[in-house]
């Protein structure tokens, strides 16, 4: 007999309210050229258009400004900052990845996200990170110095992933279970060949085209350092 009280439902919607962007590239191949080559180069265009697709998606999770292409994680709003220790003059520290662990909430760091909880830099940072020595007159590294343990890319029992058009100013530790991407129109490949432009000058055109979305869903899921060794 009493009412159930009312609660926001903001954070549900967020997810569904994403805009979504257009990628095109286009090419224009002669047909000569194409006659005579041993190889089908239209399928070998599309091909590396493909690849270049996944490339520019993996680009966008990180960077993407959401304003011309999808949210980035380290351009999503509720994030929590983390100064680093030694700011741009470096170098890391183990404080410094402690931070940016603790610095998302518990509720996202569960033992069954693990494998998706992950730290995200490039390769420069990466490297950093795993030479930070156990003292000063002590050469051992302390993140370890087992057979490949620098080439896991694993820093305090989580992966670290790498993007390297990520700069060397940001490290971000996320949930990547709390990213979204939409797709609305996935890897779209038209040929065209007509057209007095492309008649005069014995070529056809190969466009390609997808539409995404994407978003960090709720930003307590990110933690990021803006201020790292540059």
């Amino acid at each position: 007999g009493t009412s159930i009280g009312l609660f926001t439902t903001d954070d549900y919607i967020s997810a569904f309210d994403t805009t979504i962007f257009n990628a095109v590239g286009a090419m224009e191949i002669g047909l000569d050229f194409e006659e005579d080559s041993p190889v089908n180069i239209g399928a070998l265009v599309a091909q590396r258009y493909g690849e270049k697709a996944m490339e520019w998606l993996d680009n966008q999770i990180v960077n993407g400004d959401g304003t011309t292409e999808p949210q980035g994680i380290l351009n999503a709003s509720g994030t929590t900052t983390v100064s680093s220790t030694n700011g741009a003059s470096g170098p890391p520290t183990v404080d410094d990845y402690e931070g940016l662990m603790f610095g998302i909430n518990k509720e996202y760091r569960t033992a069954a996200d693990k494998a998706r909880t992950v730290f995200i830099g490039n390769d420069t940072v990466y490297k950093r990170a795993r030479a930070i020595s156990v003292g000063s007159s002590d050469a051992r590294r302390v993140f370890g110095m087992e057979v490949n343990a620098h080439g896991d890319y694993n820093l305090l029992g989580h992966s670290y992933k790498v993007q390297n058009d990520v700069g060397n100013a940001n490290i971000a530790f996320a949930n990547l279970r709390y990213y979204r991407m939409y797709r609305r129109l996935g890897l779209n490949v038209r040929v065209e060949t007509g057209g007095s432009t492309l008649a005069l000058k014995n070529q056809k055109l190969i466009v390609v085209r997808m539409r995404w979305g994407g978003q960090l869903e709720l930003g307590g899921a990110a933690a990021k350092i803006t201020d790292a060794q540059s």
